[in-house]
């Protein structure tokens, strides 16, 4: 072997390469890069696990202007608690309310129409079920329809809808 300034030569190190065995670098690659994906397929699936990857559906509930959806609850037979308020600037008089996907919905009309102020709320609750109907679990998304009308305004029936949804 010759040395030049301390180091071997061209020839010396070619001759030290070749007999090194080739397969222990690639064997030393695969090792460390297996242990870091092992590790980083036990997170993903820890996180499948926890839910992480398994959005839930928001809850919602959206009224035009003058009517607000203070808070509901929907049961998973369908059956829908509503807190209703309104802010038209006049009392109203609620007839029924319905709840579907569809755009024209069944109606539950209300045991006795409710009268409710401007300002005030009206509580439907499981005295007169409300069914949402067409898809409700494991969530739902849908329109809510208010059939009601503005007193002193010949009364002439009106309908306000909102957007319902809400997981199951």
């Amino acid at each position: 072997m010759v040395f030049i300034f301390g180091r071997m030569s061209a020839e010396a190190s070619a001759g030290a390469a070749a007999r090194r065995p080739r397969g222990q670098a690639a064997i030393e690659y695969l090792m460390s890069y297996g242990w870091m994906i092992l590790v980083l397929l036990a997170v993903v699936a820890a996180f499948f696990y926890l839910g992480v990857f398994t959005p839930q559906q928001p809850k919602s509930c959206t009224f035009p202007t003058g009517f607000t959806c203070y808070e509901y609850d929907l049961a998973p037979n369908g059956t829908l608690t509503l807190d209703l308020g309104q802010a038209l600037g006049k009392p109203i008089t609620v007839y029924g309310v319905g709840c579907s996907t569809s755009a024209t919905p069944a109606y539950t009309m209300l045991a006795s129409p409710a009268i409710v102020r401007s300002g005030g709320h009206l509580l439907v609750t499981n005295v007169t079920p409300i069914t949402c109907t067409g898809g409700v679990t494991p969530s739902f998304k849908g329109k809510i329809f208010i059939n009601y009308t503005l007193q002193g305004s010949n009364l002439v029936p009106r309908t306000v809808a909102g957007d319902l949804s809400s997981p199951i």
